[in-house]
């Protein structure tokens, strides 16, 4: 029989390991006019264009948005969301946390006016 001790530890240890890792494993970029949620920096698994990006806003969803939100978050201890509000599609909502919410959300308003 293990040590509940021990089981408590080893959950501790794997949810620090994946506040780290996820940052490996997937990050975002703001890149050729859209949004990209890339796998280890280089492959892109999700983009979205610029035109489509209805609101970027810090926050996090709550109440009946959970239901309608793609959980892209790569930090399991932070309270920095960006929330992106896509212009169509049934999950409207993305919720994202890059490492500095404010200059990402300005990197993706500046981006959307230049490409105006």
């Amino acid at each position: 029989m293990m040590n509940p001790l021990i089981v408590v530890l080893c959950f501790l240890v794997l949810l620090v390991g994946m506040h780290f890792v996820l940052r490996l494993i997937w990050s975002y970029r703001i890149k050729n006019g859209a949004f990209e949620i890339v796998l280890f920096r280089v492959l892109p698994v999700y983009r979205l264009p610029l035109e489509d990006i209805e609101l970027v806003r810090a926050g996090h969803p709550n109440g009946w948005l959970i239901f309608r939100t793609l959980d892209w978050r790569n930090r399991v201890f932070t309270t920095q969301y960006v929330l992106i509000k896509k212009r169509m599609g049934w999950f409207r909502y993305l919720a994202i946390t890059p490492g500095d919410a404010e200059n990402f959300i300005s990197q993706i308003t500046v981006s959307r006016q230049e490409q105006r």
